[in-house]
């Protein structure tokens, strides 16, 4: 076999390690300072390698200035720098030596949600073998996906996993709007397992994600939670935020942990707020002096409007 080498670095390609482009080689090493959201690498030229690695090393400089204020996930984690108006998307538990792209946040043009349900029959043992029960009986799991499509020169999307482990409901079936996480399960209360539960997390963290991508389409910079019909923001109005948090996290089985925590953040409602604002604020309050019925029921009510705030 003939050597090769890099195009790019010039090293000495060894077995197995060459990665082939449209007009020449590229070795292992150099492939591997691509971006991770990169596809394309085959049907790319030498020259548009080079300079989507110059790029890869301003971004890891540009890293050092990028400053966190909010992390949203827990298997992949979108990462917040809210001041600057960026993001990054990362799973590595040192993020920035993994060197994640820095993406602005008025770059993203969609964010979708999707939830992959797999199924295995359940059998039962009769006479030492496993048979199939009558009718069929199925176990179900679940696995959540994110996708960003962004406007960037290297890649349209970034589709990334919440959970590290497929959630398993049991024979508990659920059921998903593709656009817009919902829990649906009649007959079934809030939070009665572990693995609904957990069903219900991944579910508030897809839309917490996408909730706080998009809002540069409705004007970064502007204080989060001006708008009364958003749940919260990413920190710009205190009250906002505050509802946003206790809402979700009530409705989603923290009662009054997730409402009590809400209610704490509406301290002190200052005059001239937005009137239906206030109003939310002052429902917050009146939480804490309702029955546990009255709390079920609001929670329920709550949880109908966090979602259909966030399909919007």
């Amino acid at each position: 076999f003939d050597k090769k080498y890099c195009d790019v670095c010039g090293e000495k390609i060894g077995l197995l390690g060459n990665r082939k482009l449209s007009d020449g080689n590229l070795c292992k090493n150099c492939a591997a300072k691509l971006s991770p959201w990169f596809s394309e690498r085959r049907s790319s030229t030498v020259e548009e390698i080079k300079q989507q690695l110059a790029y890869r090393e301003q971004n890891q400089q540009a890293l050092a200035s990028f400053n966190p204020t909010r992390s949203i996930g827990k298997y992949y984690r979108v990462i917040l720098d809210e001041n600057a108006g960026t993001f990054v998307v990362s799973n590595a538990r040192d993020y920035a030596a993994a060197n994640p792209d820095i993406i602005r946040l008025d770059q993203v043009l969609d964010v979708n949600l999707d939830i992959n349900e797999s199924r295995s029959e359940k059998k039962e043992t009769k006479d030492g073998k496993q048979v199939s029960y009558n009718p069929p009986r199925y176990e179900y799991s679940y696995n959540f996906y994110c996708t960003v499509r962004v406007n960037h020169p290297y890649f349209d999307d970034m589709k990334f996993l919440l959970n590290s482990g497929s959630v398993r409901t049991g024979e508990q079936s659920m059921t998903a709007a593709s656009s817009s996480w919902r829990v649906r399960r009649p007959g079934i209360s809030l939070g009665a397992d572990r693995g609904f539960n957990e069903y219900q997390e991944y579910v508030s963290l897809g839309n917490e994600i996408k909730e706080a991508l998009m809002q540069a389409h409705r004007g970064y910079g502007q204080q989060a939670g001006a708008n009364p019909d958003i749940y919260g923001g990413p920190g710009g109005n205190q009250y906002g935020a505050g509802i946003g948090a206790g809402a979700m996290a009530g409705a989603f089985g923290g009662a009054a942990a997730g409402l009590g925590a809400g209610a704490a953040g509406t301290a002190g409602i200052p005059a001239g707020m937005d009137p239906e604002l206030a109003n939310r604020i002052e429902k917050m309050r009146q939480f804490q002096n309702m029955t546990p019925e009255q709390q079920h029921e609001y929670l329920r009510k709550a949880q109908e409007e966090a979602m259909a705030a966030v399909a919007k």
